[in-house]
C-alpha cells in the first residue's frame, strides 16, 4: 500500500501540526502562531504519531517505564486485586443480607 501513496500525501502524514488548530509547524516554534497553544504542554504531533504509524518518542519513554515497573509490580497488585474482590464481595453480601431480613421482619 505505501508504493500506492504519492510523496505529497506522505509528506501530509509526517508533517506536524498543532494538536489545537492543526496548523502545520515548525518544530523550533514555541507555541503555534495561529492559536497561541503551548508546545511545552501540547507538543506538535503529525498524523502518523498520533495514529499509532510511527512512534512518538513520549510514548516510547511511558512503555518502557511502565513495563520495567509492571514486571516488578505485578504480583503485589495481583494480591491487591484480589484482596479487594474479596472486600467489596464480602460488603455486598453482608449489605444483601441486611436488607433481606429486614424485608422479612414482621410490620409493626
Amino acid at each position: 500500500m505505501a508504493g500506492k501513496v504519492s510523496t505529497l500525501r506522505l509528506r501530509q502524514l509526517f508533517t506536524r501540526r498543532c494538536v489545537a488548530c492543526g496548523t502545520p509547524v515548525e518544530s523550533s516554534a514555541p507555541h503555534c502562531e495561529e492559536c497561541g497553544c503551548d508546545f511545552d504542554e501540547r507538543p506538535p504531533r503529525s498524523y502518523a504519531e498520533m495514529e499509532g504509524l510511527v512512534g512518538s518518542p513520549l510514548h516510547h519513554d511511558l512503555d518502557r517505564d511502565e513495563r520495567t515497573h509492571d514486571a516488578h509490580a505485578r504480583p503485589a497488585r495481583l494480591i491487591e486485586r484480589w484482596l479487594l474482590f474479596i472486600f467489596l464481595s464480602l460488603m455486598m453480601l453482608v449489605a444483601i443480607a441486611m436488607l433481606a431480613s429486614a424485608a422479612m421482619q414482621p410490620a409493626r
